[in-house]
This record gives C-alpha cells, sequence and structure tokens, in this order.
C-alpha cells in the first residue's frame, strides 16, 4: 500500500508499506486515512484498504482521534514492501528496501575481496622479501575449507564473494528480501573470511592476515547485524 506525506495522492508516494503492517488510524478525510506506524512515523494512505484488527472500529471521516484511543488496524496490501529511503525496515534504516548497514557490508565485502588477504615475509640468501595475496589470486575456495588446493579449477574465493551483490536486487525491484535470506548471504564472506584466518595461521609459516581479510569479515558481520534486526525488531511487518 502506498503512502503520501498529505492526503491528495500526488507526487511519488513518501513510501510503500508492507502487508499487514500494523498501523493507528488517528484521522480520516473522505477516502484518505492519517495513519501512525510503530516507529513513529506518519503518512496518508487510501482508508479503503485497511482492515481493522482486533474488532476495533476506525474513527469517522472528519474525526481527528487521540494517537492513544486510535484503533490498531492492519495495511492490507497484496502489492510491494516498504521501500521509501525515509522509511524505517524491521527497525533498521532502509533504502530502497535495502538496509543501510546490508548496503555498507556489501561494499566492504566487495572492496576487501581485492585488497591483500595474506601476507608472508620469505627469507632468501640476499635478505627478505614479503608478498601478499587476495581473494582474487587463485585461492581455491577447496583449499580453504579443507586444505587441499585440488587441481586449481574449482571456484576461488573473490567470485564467491560477489554472491553479496544479491543484495542489491531490492534497490531494482523495491521489494526486500526476507530477514534469513539477509542472514544466509551473510555466512559467505564470514564464513570465508573466518577460514582464511584459521588456515594461515596453519601453514608453515604462517600466512599472516592482511587488511583485505578483515574488511571482509568486518562486511559480512555488518549484513548479519542488519538480518538479526529485522528478525528480532517488534516492528516487523505481518505476513
Amino acid at each position: 500500500m502506498r503512502a503520501w506525506e498529505t492526503p491528495n495522492g500526488t507526487g511519488p508516494p513518501a513510501a510503500t508499506l508492507d502487508p499487514y503492517l500494523e498501523v493507528q488510524v488517528v484521522e480520516r478525510r473522505a477516502d484518505w486515512a492519517r495513519i501512525v506506524c510503530s516507529n513513529g512515523w506518519v503518512a496518508w494512505v487510501d482508508g479503503r484498504r485497511l482492515l481493522v484488527a482486533d474488532g476495533a472500529q476506525p474513527p469517522p471521516p472528519g474525526d481527528p482521534a487521540p494517537a492513544a484511543l486510535a484503533p490498531s488496524v492492519a495495511a492490507a496490501s497484496t502489492g510491494t514492501a516498504a521501500t521509501a529511503s525515509r522509511a524505517h525496515r524491521g527497525g533498521t534504516i532502509a533504502f530502497r528496501g535495502v538496509g543501510v548497514m546490508t548496503l555498507a557490508g556489501v561494499a566492504a565485502v566487495v572492496i576487501g575481496s581485492f585488497l591483500d588477504w595474506w601476507s608472508i615475509t620469505v627469507e632468501v640468501a640476499s635478505g627478505s622479501f614479503t608478498t601478499s595475496t587476495s581473494a582474487w589470486d587463485h585461492v581455491p575456495v577447496q583449499y580453504m575449507l579443507t586444505g587441499d588446493p585440488g587441481s586449481g579449477s574449482g571456484l576461488d574465493v573473490g567470485p564467491v564473494l560477489l554472491v553479496v551483490l544479491v543484495l542489491l536486487i531490492p534497490l531494482l525491484t523495491e521489494k526486500p528480501f526476507p530477514p534469513w535470506v539477509t542472514a544466509l548471504v551473510a555466512v559467505v564472506p564470514i564464513g570465508l573470511a573466518l577460514a582464511a584466518l584459521i588456515r594461515g595461521m596453519g601453514e608453515e609459516p604462517s600466512l599472516d592476515p592482511a587488511i583485505g581479510m578483515i574488511v571482509v569479515l568486518i562486511g559480512g558481520a555488518l549484513i548479519a547485524t542488519d538480518a538479526v534486526l529485522m528478525f528480532t525488531s517488534p516492528n516487523r511487518a505481518r505476513a
């Protein structure tokens, strides 16, 4: 259900509400209803599309009921979920259906994949030199998980980390992913970064963790945190 800042429906909507999102009606003007969302956000919607919850009756047209006495209603919509940049999504700030922490996490994972993951100092007869590698330098996922590099033809870590880009799809569709999808994607960068850390420490000589591994781990943690907030927020819409 689309929502506007004024009861006229002109111009682009300020937000698109989740189906069956619980709101309060505080005023009615003809077919328009002024609602207050559980996070305090106020907007105008088509009151004919609201479903009364718990047997309560909405205030009649023109009657600005006090917010404390306004009935709880559900925004009945078979359309899209909340997508406005100013609206809250499951307790987190979102832009077009993607949490800001998820956006930051995706950026960190992609950037971190190209930075150095390991560094090692090699002693030679003429002295020593330090070399480093990134997730794109032919590092197989198989080696990260089992320690066996295999034939070298398996998936490398770098391309696999790009799976986080699927979390940007709502920027185009304006339909947020459910929290479990965000959490599942977060497992990839977190798991690979931790596997790289453990694998490097087990090598002889050991591979020192570099900035790229840390940035990817932080990015995955941001995505996971956003998913947890969506899971636990009392403002989540009811399916």
